[in-house]
């Protein structure tokens, strides 16, 4: 079991290396090629919802305005387009079809949108053990121009220059109640 485990770790490293996607669920916004299984092409459905996020982003709106206006439209989520239904534990209530702010930022975050394919960003300890660690982003594989972008190289690096601002919260006046 050990020497398959890593005949299979350097295959699938070197298909990595050559800029084939060899990851399971392709992002929002892309699908894998009915063709080649190891090539992504953008999802004709998901992409236009993938621009407007970063035109929304880029106009001036928050994170969490973004979020409303997607839930206010019924935009289609990950789960809808792609007939998953995920039920988050705790709030006692379905979230299939709700946009989040979680999901927008992770949209925002992926360089993937560029037409750059980055893969190896998580890796298991061992193959007795299910445990998956977050690799360093140097360990990471990044193979530029591998598929068709959605979003253009400029568009991405303005947006990422926006999201720390967006996280920096104002001072909190003080609030005296016997004033």
């Amino acid at each position: 079991a050990k020497d398959l485990s890593k005949k299979i770790r350097t295959a699938l490293r070197t298909m990595q290396l050559d800029g084939k996607w060899v990851g399971g669920i392709p992002p929002f916004g892309y699908k894998v090629n009915d063709n080649n299984k190891n090539q992504l092409v953008v999802d004709e459905v998901e992409a236009p919802i993938v621009k407007r996020i970063y035109n929304l982003f880029l106009s001036g709106k928050r994170i969490n305005e973004i979020v409303n206006i997607l839930n206010k439209e019924n935009v289609p989520t990950f789960s809808t387009t792609r007939n998953r239904n995920f039920e988050r534990r705790g709030n006692g209530g379905n979230i299939y079809g709700t946009w989040c702010s979680t999901s927008v930022k992770k949209v925002l975050k992926n360089r993937l949108y560029t037409g750059d394919l980055i893969q190896n960003r998580r890796q298991r300890l061992s193959y007795k053990y299910r445990k998956i660690i977050n690799n360093p982003e140097s360990d990471w594989i990044i193979v530029e121009n591998t598929h068709e972008a959605i979003i253009d190289k400029e568009t991405f690096n303005k947006v990422q220059s926006l999201i720390p601002k967006q996280n920096q919260r104002t001072d909190k006046k003080e609030l005296f109640l016997l004033d």
